[in-house]
């Protein structure tokens, strides 16, 4: 608290400075209820990373965001120091076309290491050649000191990641628990026959402090190459993505010709991080189809990327939907564009995934739900719902669920921490997806951050209400998420291997 308090004091004026733009941009926000186009985020201790790295490899410092108000952790919470490793439960099974291995469960992981540790993995065995969709999610959290994890996929290597997945997570203490955000990986790649292990991977990229995941969870669907009724298209690349516009330039897009109507599941991630000698930002983005357009009505996230002392904070970027389409050719788009902010939007190894299934498919049943305009408010420690949708399972087998949203600051809302999760037939959700987020207040429209959870659950036939839920779980502020998404995956056909959950 001491060398937090100190810091503040060295950054008062820079936040001064910005204190009347910010109300602007607040004001601009209670007047048209979205989000203001804002001016800079505030900034912290200049830093000065050096070329040639990521950003830069010095450790991290605080939070810009200020002292927080939230309550302190006590014993038994979920940011005490009581944390353990456990077995990885391991769920498999097939429906003829479709295959899907994952690891999930009410577990938390640490590690110290500079080198690249396992979090969880699954693995199966396919009959021939083909796809795999690969994504990976947690709670990324303060046990001790700040630090900086780095987070990756990988395929039959438990020692290095995937170079086209790697996510930076910077996290900072504060004045409550610590800064609590979600970070999500994603990879749609082709697969050989036979049998295949599946990594999600973590180490401690900068700092001293120990690297937390809550809850990780990792889920791989496999689509054989003869599965003419389910169509494939993506994109990933160990690039780096740059704009300084404010309307939405494509960072990644690819294309199918789909040969009737049906439902697409679209998914993207990446990490933002500040570029070398640039300033902060607040960058805008979203998952797409046909029109990669501002205000088309697409589930818009937001993130911000601040200075430190070190290479400015790292965040990790997820959205993604199940929406309908038509007869005829598609182009998907990743879309991102400068929100505020005077820096240079950068974003690291951006991925897309496409999954296209037919009306009345014989191969999954899906359901999901967003609405691109549609924004979740809740002031109480109750769960309430975020997102739901219903299904008719017809036999006993599994779900890929994924839900994610962009958690930000409701106008005159002070500092809060959210609690947020899903889960099937219970509207307080599973304590097996917890994900915390923390958004504090700044000199513009505060700290914007996803929130991101998936996983891989058992479900019996019959019908099922898959729930998105959150609540606010300490500090004072309204908790709000912007544009939720959530979507189901239920394969269909029958189970190839028992379904078990250690």
């Amino acid at each position: 608290m001491h060398r937090r308090r100190l810091w503040m004091a060295g950054v008062a004026l820079g936040l001064a400075v910005l204190m009347l733009a910010g109300a602007a941009a607040q004001l601009s926000y209670a007047q048209t209820g979205t989000e203001p186009q804002g001016p800079s985020e505030p900034i912290g201790v200049l830093s000065t990373p050096a070329p040639g790295s990521k950003n830069a490899v010095q450790p991290p410092a605080f939070d810009p965001g200020g002292v927080t108000l939230l309550d302190r952790a006590g014993a038994g919470t979920k940011n005490a120091a009581e944390v353990h490793q456990a077995a990885a439960p391991q769920i498999a099974g097939d429906s003829g076309s479709f295959m899907a291995c994952g690891a999930t469960g009410n577990a938390n992981w640490t590690t110290t290491s500079t080198a690249w540790q396992v979090i969880r993995s699954c693995t199966a065995t396919f009959p021939e050649a083909g796809v795999v969709f690969i994504n990976a999610t947690a709670g990324v959290a303060l046990q001790d000191t700040a630090y900086e994890g780095r987070f990756g996929l990988s395929i039959d290597n438990a020692a290095a990641g995937i170079q086209s997945t790697s996510r930076w997570v910077n996290i900072y203490p504060d004045g409550g628990d610590g800064t609590d955000k979600s970070v999500a990986a994603s990879l749609l790649i082709p697969v050989s026959a036979g049998t295949h292990t599946f990594y999600f991977l973590g180490t401690r990229y900068a700092g001293s402090g120990t690297v937390l995941a809550y809850d990780p969870a990792l889920s791989v669907a496999y689509f054989p190459a003869s599965a003419t009724p389910v169509k494939t298209c993506g994109v990933s690349s160990s690039a780096v993505f740059t704009t300084t516009s404010n309307t939405f330039a494509a960072v990644q897009t690819c294309s199918l010709n789909v040969p009737g109507p049906g439902w697409v599941y679209v998914n993207a991630t990446a990490s933002a991080g500040l570029p070398y000698g640039g300033g902060p930002y607040e960058v805008r983005y979203h998952v797409a189809v046909d029109d990669n357009s501002l205000n088309t009505g697409w589930p818009d996230h937001w993130t911000n990327v601040y200075t430190d002392t070190g290479d400015g904070t790292d965040e990790a970027l997820a959205s993604s939907m199940l929406t309908h389409i038509v007869t005829g050719t598609h182009t998907f788009y990743f879309g991102a564009a400068r929100y505020a902010g005077s820096g240079t939007v950068q974003l690291y190894d951006p991925a897309l995934s496409v999954l296209y299934f037919p009306a009345n498919s014989v191969v999954a049943k899906t359901c999901g739900s967003f609405e691109g305009s549609g924004d979740w408010q809740n002031s109480t420690n109750s769960y309430t719902t975020v997102r739901a949708c219903m299904l008719e399972v017809p036999s006993r087998g599994f779900a890929i669920v994924d839900a994610n949203a962009s958690a930000g600051l409701t106008y005159g809302s002070s500092n809060w921490e959210g609690l947020f999760r899903w889960g099937v037939d219970d509207a307080n959700g599973s304590d097996s997806f917890d994900r915390w987020a923390d958004v504090y207040t700044d000199s513009g429209d505060g700290t914007d951050r996803v929130v991101a959870a998936s996983g891989l659950i058992d479900v019996s036939a019959g019908p099922h209400t898959f729930y998105f839920v959150g609540r606010r779980y300490s500090g004072s502020g309204t908790v709000e998420l912007i544009r939720p998404s959530l979507t189901v995956l239920v394969p269909t056909g029958r189970v190839f291997l028992p379904l078990v959950l250690k």
